[in-house]
């Protein structure tokens, strides 16, 4: 099985901090009931390596907002999923705390194997 190698250097912090400071706009979140697919905007995606991540501020309509990262692999089909020591580093350059052991105990990190992604969520007060 090949590994998939993730190389953060200033370049990757700084490209990662603009994705962060577009979606941390207020104008720039994301209401999925009416906008298109944020992975559509370049503005709020970001490749990294073998990595495509795209980061919002997500509004319910309740008015919350969560902070969420989805990060995909090109290859689908079982055991392709991002490597969990690669979903937290990639989440906490997308200003996401914790690990995937914490954030699974609070139901906020989903495997989606037939999307080869891994999405982290995490509470957003601005």
């Amino acid at each position: 099985m090949p590994l998939r190698v993730l190389v953060v250097g200033e370049a990757e912090k700084k490209a990662a901090k603009e994705v962060v400071v577009f979606a941390m706009r207020p104008e720039n979140f994301y209401r999925p009931w009416e906008m298109p697919s944020p992975g559509d905007n370049p503005n709020h995606t970001l490749r990294l390596w073998d990595f495509r991540c795209v980061f919002t501020i997500t509004a319910s309509q309740k008015g919350e907002l969560y902070k969420h990262l989805s990060i995909s692999t090109p290859a689908a089909g079982p055991g392709k999923l991002p490597h969990t020591a690669a979903v937290e580093e990639i989440a906490h350059l997308f200003s996401i705390e914790g690990t995937v052991e914490e954030w699974a105990k609070a139901g906020h990190v989903y495997p989606h194997e037939r999307e080869n992604c891994i999405v982290v969520i995490s509470e957003y007060k601005p």
